[in-house]
């Protein structure tokens, strides 16, 4: 514990250990290579339970009767968290580790704001607008024989919100509005900054009217 925590109270102290071993601070390429190659392992893991998932195979959100070897190519594990992943976030789950690799790639070129408070805001806020979106427009997606919700139960809740206290256009709506905001926070770049720029110069009419 270094002297600069040693005064600190106990929450204190957990948040200057979790910030001094934030990710992007690792102190060698060899490190931040490591999380990118675990991120990749984990992230092919996970795609790989999604493509052989099968609603026959016994999960936390399935049950079967005789108990029989799971058939997903990613083993009982991979049963699972693909039950549980469609089954919170619908067609979105296939999205779910983009934000992990990008926050790896990111780490690897040493980009500070990998992990900012506001990127992983972003990055939330666009999971739940995509399941949003999703629920409201194909409520229902028929995969392997398997009935599911497009969006998950997080999708279904949110567009039976919107719906509710929105209707469907406002609710749509309130969707278009938090995914802009998602990707202004994701990538932490202005989009009106360039345009602003552009308008500072004089037009094609301009030079006319003031011939």
């Amino acid at each position: 514990m270094s002297k600069a925590a040693a005064g600190l109270s106990p929450f204190a102290r957990m948040g200057f250990l979790f910030r001094a071993m934030t990710p992007w601070r690792l102190a060698h390429s060899y490190q931040r290579e490591v999380l990118l190659v675990g991120s990749v392992g984990l992230a092919a893991f996970y795609w790989t339970a999604l493509v052989s998932f099968t609603p026959i195979d016994a999960s936390w959100v399935a049950v079967n009767y005789p108990d029989v070897t799971p058939t997903n190519l990613a083993g009982a594990l991979g049963a699972n968290l693909a039950g549980l992943s469609l089954f919170l976030f619908g067609l979105v789950a296939w999205l779910l580790p983009l934000p992990l690799l990008t926050s790896a790639v990111m780490i690897v070129r040493r980009a500070e704001s990998a992990t900012a408070h506001s990127r992983l805001l972003g990055w939330a806020l666009a999971t739940s607008c995509l399941a949003a979106l999703a629920a409201l427009q194909f409520p229902v997606v028929t995969w392997r024989g398997f009935d599911f919700p497009s969006g998950g139960v997080v999708g279904s809740s949110l567009a039976k919100f919107l719906v509710h206290w929105l209707g469907k256009v406002g609710g749509l709506i309130a969707v278009g509005t938090f995914a802009l905001t998602s990707v202004l926070l994701v990538f932490r770049r202005s989009l009106l900054e360039p345009m602003a720029k552009t308008w500072k110069k004089p037009l094609w009419w301009d030079k006319v009217l003031h011939r």
